[in-house]
């Protein structure tokens, strides 16, 4: 294109040495912008290399610099282009959903404190071990319970190793039954000869008294409302998540809009004319026109 420009510039000023007029030093290019862009005769490759840059920078909007802030921060990239409400609504849904998860996590946190301290209190781990142990096989008892093996020189011994699955063990699961202190005759169902026969009748008859422990189901109450505040601590993690892809998408398409706007009605159109104009001393030089963009 500058070549082409170039050479009607040539051509043009042999014109005007021949008819003895002046030749304008530059070359106008009315465009979109003001004052009008001027390229150098001499061939200057000082054009706009595309269409954004006719516009002023910060009215173009970069689509991938909205769609990565917007991931990043739930409503920047909408803020990015200008489009203040939905950038005000992303990131008061964002600042809600942390909240949720805080909160709820928080709420967790304190129910399991809570049913931990309440199962320390009413689950007593040495009357079930006393009792297990007359089984005579400790491998086993390892097997059913966290526990920590401790030895005092010819005494071996089990601890507790009060962990998350130790806690889910002694209310979930109808074989430590025994160990809640308010089962009515466990003296009782302790002692039977039914008790100390093989593994699956031990196991029926303690399914049959699952329920008749009231301390029991309370704490089996407990530790469902802890695992409900987890759970949605986790679902508003999964919103906020959600959240972060949709306003990305949304200011990518927002950023497209806006550029959407701004081209409206335009065509990138270049051509040139030449023109005769009259200098302020009254003599007439020849110019090229450039123009760019027409409507």
């Amino acid at each position: 294109m500058l070549r082409k420009i170039t050479a009607i510039s040539i051509m043009l000023a042999t014109a005007a040495v021949i008819a003895g007029g002046p030749l304008a030093e530059t070359l106008y290019m009315p465009v979109l912008s003001s004052p009008p862009i001027m390229a150098q005769a001499e061939g200057s490759s000082d054009f706009p290399s595309g269409e954004s840059e006719l516009f002023d920078s910060g009215a173009h909007k970069n689509i991938k610099t909205s769609f990565i802030l917007s991931l990043a921060v739930p409503g920047a990239g909408e803020f990015y282009s200008k489009s203040f409400i939905k950038a005000g609504a992303f990131f008061a849904l964002e600042a809600a959903l942390w909240t949720g998860v805080i909160v709820y996590n928080g709420k967790g946190n304190d129910g399991e404190d809570f049913y931990r301290e309440f199962a320390d209190a009413h689950w007593q781990y040495d009357y079930y071990y006393d009792w297990f142990r007359g089984f005579g096989d400790d491998s086993i008892y390892t097997e059913q319970l966290p526990v920590t093996m401790v030895v005092d020189g010819a005494e071996t011994t089990y601890v507790p190793d009060k962990t998350h699955d130790y806690y889910e063990m002694i209310g979930k699961y109808d074989w430590f039954v025994l160990g809640w202190e308010d089962l009515p005759n466990r003296d009782a169902i302790r002692d039977s000869s039914a008790m100390q026969s093989e593994v699956d009748k031990i196991l029926a008859i303690l399914k049959l008294h699952e329920n008749d422990s009231p301390l029991r189901l309370e704490y089996m109450k407990m530790r469902k409302e802890t695992n409900d505040y987890f759970t949605w601590s986790k679902y508003f993690i999964g919103a906020a998540i959600l959240n972060h892809i949709l306003s990305a998408f949304d200011a990518a398409w927002t950023a497209k809009r806006s550029n959407d706007k701004l081209y409206e009605g335009f065509s990138f159109d270049p051509k040139i004319e030449a023109q005769i104009a009259i200098s302020p001393g009254g003599e007439p030089e020849p110019r090229i026109a450039l123009n760019l963009a027409r409507f």
